[in-house]
């Protein structure tokens, strides 16, 4: 059975999650279908195919109208000629959505949380603050709680927290609002404050 209280790591409090949350069971082929429909949600297709207008070729006549026993041509650049435009063209407007309801999304969300939870991958905090936007200050920060490859969640962005995780490679800081599902798996360790956590618990309550 996995515990449910996590520590805060700077207070030494626990805090008590919910089961309807972070006891629900992994489900991978409903993870993989949710990943799978957020990365082409952002795909943009960049296919693009020349129509008989665009294509770089003469304006010469082939050759002339009779007497030669071939069929007419006006021009190389016909969609029927090798090398020549395309009549049904791809313009890269192809839409890659793959629709998924909420109940789903709910759902993936709360199994990839209770599996980090049993990983024992989510660290709390009850304050994630820098005095200063200098990147070593955040770096002793981390080096502090020694969490190795690490996503900070925060409730809410600062100016300095942004300016200071900007050219680490093994930290990264997102507001909750912009967390990807992607994003939590990728990385090694979590690190939420208490605030943003509460407010996780309750949107995936409802």
């Amino acid at each position: 059975m996995v515990s449910l209280q996590l520590e805060v790591l700077d207070s030494k409090n626990k805090i008590t999650l919910s089961e309807d949350v972070f006891g629900t069971r992994f489900n991978r082929a409903l993870v993989h279908q949710v990943v799978t429909s957020l990365e082409s949600s952002i795909r943009r297709g960049s296919k693009w195919q020349k129509n008989r207008a665009e294509v770089k070729a003469t304006n010469k006549k082939p050759w002339k109208q009779k007497g030669t026993g071939r069929a007419r041509a006006g021009t190389s650049a016909s969609p029927i000629w090798r090398g020549g435009g395309m009549t049904f063209n791809n313009r890269g407007l192809t839409n890659f959505i793959k629709k998924i309801n909420k109940k789903m999304l709910k759902v993936a969300w709360r199994s990839v949380w209770s599996q980090l939870l049993r990983e024992n991958r989510i660290n709390v905090i009850s304050r994630f603050e820098l005095e200063s936007h200098k990147t070593k200050e955040l770096v002793k920060k981390m080096q502090d709680l020694n969490l190795g490859r690490t996503l900070v969640v925060l409730e809410e962005m600062t100016d300095n927290v942004f300016l200071a995780a900007r050219n680490l490679s093994d930290v990264s800081v997102c507001e909750l609002s912009w967390l990807w599902l992607t994003d939590m798996i990728r990385y090694k360790s979590i690190l939420i404050t208490e605030k943003a956590l509460g407010n996780v618990e309750e949107w995936l309550k409802s």
